[in-house]
């Protein structure tokens, strides 16, 4: 067993006192547990949720995942969204022609299956005003469902219900 022991510790303002640095202030969260059809090239639907951060200098941690059912020969594109924005610092690189996302998955399996993406991200809102985050996602050349196979049969034995989740935790800096 190791034992740490220090005279003082300081916080970057030279003051002795450190505390609640890093620690968990609030934690918020959203379901979507619709299920609806999009068809392709149309965003989704998705999870949102609204934090007030108590300090402007907090960080807000996002976790969240949505679940899409997938077409057949396509692409899906996942977006963390800020306040109705893509999120800048949560998409990828610009490159000629491609679609900058959060996250994505391939679709060319079938219209049986469904798949749930994650998304994780740290984000400085540098204000004590209310945010809302939220994940959609958006498939091109093919259709795509939130929160059950897309093939959309819904009386099936084997068809998926699943629901897209996010959760926002507000950290002290």
């Amino acid at each position: 067993m190791s034992i740490l022991r220090v005279n003082t510790i300081q916080n970057t303002s030279g003051n002795s006192t450190v505390t609640n640095v890093g620690k968990i202030i609030q934690v918020k969260h959203g379901i979507e547990d619709d299920q609806v059809q999009y068809s392709a090239d149309q965003f989704t639907d998705g999870p949102e949720v609204t934090i007030s951060p108590s300090s402007a200098s907090n960080k807000i941690i996002i976790m969240g995942g949505i679940s899409i059912g997938e077409g057949t020969g396509g692409d899906v594109h996942v977006f963390l969204y800020k306040d109705g924005s893509s999120l800048s610092g949560a998409i990828g690189e610009s490159h000629t022609g491609n679609t900058r996302s959060t996250s994505g998955l391939s679709t060319g399996r079938s219209a049986w299956d469904t798949q749930t993406t994650p998304i994780f991200y740290v984000d400085s809102p540098n204000t004590t005003s209310s945010v809302t985050y939220k994940i959609t996602a958006m498939a091109t050349n093919s259709p795509i469902a939130l929160n059950r196979q897309q093939n959309g049969n819904q009386n099936m034995d084997n068809d998926n219900s699943h629901i897209s989740y996010i959760i926002a935790m507000e950290v002290s800096a």
